[in-house]
């Protein structure tokens, strides 16, 4: 397996999480702002960046498995 190979393999994984994660989110409002930093984002973007995307799933899980809703 080279480093296309794995590349592919990630890309996958990574769409698959983001499907699951998408299905057991519910919808978020199409603001205008981030909804982690409230940074300005464009139409139809929830996040300014991935990192913002990863870090309110991050809290969004903690705070279900805390049974809070967040």
């Amino acid at each position: 397996m080279d480093d296309l190979d794995r590349a592919q393999e990630r890309e996958a994984q990574d769409r698959e999480r983001a499907l699951a994660a998408a299905r057991n989110r519910p919808c978020l409002a199409d603001t205008g702002r981030c909804h982690y930093c409230d940074a300005s984002v464009p139409p139809g973007a929830h996040f300014c960046d991935r990192d913002c995307a990863v870090d309110f799933e991050r809290e969004q899980a903690a705070a279900r498995r805390n049974g809070s809703r967040a």
